[in-house]
């Protein structure tokens, strides 16, 4: 059952009026899950390709193309950006100076929050791993000492017909900015950043393109240890280990879309099993999250 937007008093004016950044696979999928959470409209759409951006507006029943990015933050409250890498900073960075909220996947979170901050809107990562119910459950049982944490090893992998953008090192083409992210969230989630002293990493390369299409990762903490791998052209087996002095947690293929789990103990009587079902593809956790802000902020 589809929720309608117009039950909420959000903003004290109805509706949240959201702008988008981009007409790829991602936003097709944001589009679909959005239709799952009260209180925000899709007003408008924003592509470097006017072309691709009125095709999309129909498909997605999107009222409102715009043909620069200024014109796009002309009326929404927030924006979403979904644009290939590059331009990700730029897009972020002029809409919070802009007086947006807005949701993003950025390397530089921590400024630009600190500017959202000066600017009194909200700048929320994009990285819906960080806000489905089934691994945030995970963690809270990696942190509740029932384990007692000590490493992760994780594996990340997908094999789909390449992009031109994936295999573009100058457009940040690679495995490891496509997918490094995921594990990289376990990790600071589990054991913070702020302990880390050496990373250091291998990858295999494309012939042509020279882009990384796998790599591991190795991240030494001041006690506890982490390996991680991604691919975006070698398949391995996509599971997730949480090690420690008491037992484990394993999270079967695909971790990243974490329904279920396992604590795995020296005594067989103390195994535990966790179910956690996932509604759609997890995309309406992570926006349902970036309105939950606004609307508390706005208050």
């Amino acid at each position: 059952m589809k929720l309608t937007p117009h039950i909420s008093s959000t903003l004290q004016c109805g509706l949240i009026k959201l702008g988008i950044v981009g007409c790829g696979r991602i936003t097709k999928r944001f589009i679909e899950e959005a239709k799952f959470v009260s209180g925000v409209i899709i007003e408008s759409v924003y592509s470097q390709s006017n072309e691709s951006a009125s095709v999309f507006a129909k498909e997605a029943d999107i009222p409102k193309v715009c043909h620069d990015f200024d014109q796009l933050l002309e009326t929404p409250h927030c924006i979403y950006i979904a644009s290939p890498h590059n331009p990700h900073a730029s897009y972020a960075k002029k809409a919070v100076a802009s007086g947006k909220h807005v949701l993003s996947p950025n390397r530089r979170q921590r400024s630009y929050s600190i500017l959202a901050s000066q600017k009194g809107v909200d700048f929320l990562e994009a990285i819906k791993r960080a806000y489905m119910p089934g691994f945030q459950r995970m963690i809270v049982v990696a942190q509740n000492g029932t384990i007692g944490s000590r490493s992760v090893t994780a594996i990340c992998t997908m094999i789909r017909p390449l992009t031109r953008r994936e295999c573009d090192i100058s457009q940040d083409g690679g495995c490891i900015t496509e997918h490094a992210s995921y594990p990289l969230l376990v990790i600071a989630e589990i054991f913070g950043v702020n302990e880390v002293e050496c990373i250091t990493s291998k990858s295999i390369r494309h012939d042509t393109s020279d882009v990384d299409i796998f790599s591991r990762i190795d991240i030494h903490l001041k006690n506890p240890l982490a390996t991680c791998a991604v691919g975006i052209g070698v398949k391995a087996e996509g599971d997730l280990v949480i090690a420690g002095t008491k037992g484990y947690i394993y999270v079967p293929a695909p971790w990243w879309l974490t329904t279920s789990f396992k604590g795995r103990f020296e005594d067989p009587v103390e195994q535990q099993k966790f179910s956690i079902p996932m509604k759609g593809d997890g995309l309406r956790y992570e926006i349902t999250e970036f309105i939950r802000l606004i609307n508390e902020d706005s208050r």
